[in-house]
């Protein structure tokens, strides 16, 4: 069976720290990056159904990290995190079909929820392409 892998990007560490010992305890791995190459680098791998959660802070190109990840890892969902809410950001986010947009002030049960809800979307797909044999 394929490792579960939560891919985190983020200049901080808030993320991280929040949701160690939730992943932990679901038995899902996390690797932390800093930039786009790294992004791309980690979901690579092909011994490993990845989510990435994907911070705002991680700079201002955001959006177009997102396009290049999508169009080389379609498959892979992608939860973006904010601080604060943008409208013109979270527009432009969405269409790009992003997982789940979440705004931090909500919580981080919603977060959690989202990561679950995209490593079972993620494993439901690689079922259904026959990616993963147990």
């Amino acid at each position: 069976m394929k490792k579960k892998m939560v891919i985190i990007a983020e200049l901080g560490s808030d993320l991280t720290a929040n949701l160690l010992p939730w992943l932990t305890k679901r038995g899902y791995r996390f690797q932390t990056v800093n930039n786009i190459e790294d992004i791309v680098a980690s979901l690579i791998s092909r011994n490993r159904i990845s989510v990435l959660l994907v911070d705002d802070s991680i700079g201002g190109l955001v959006c177009d990290d997102i396009v290049i990840v999508k169009r080389v890892f379609g498959e892979v969902p992608i939860i973006v995190t904010t601080k604060q809410n943008d409208a013109e950001k979270e527009k432009c986010i969405r269409k790009l079909g992003v997982f789940y947009y979440h705004v931090k002030a909500l919580g981080m049960d919603d977060l959690k929820t989202a990561v679950s809800c995209a490593m079972q979307n993620a494993v439901e797909s690689c079922l259904s392409y026959g990616q993963v044999r147990g």
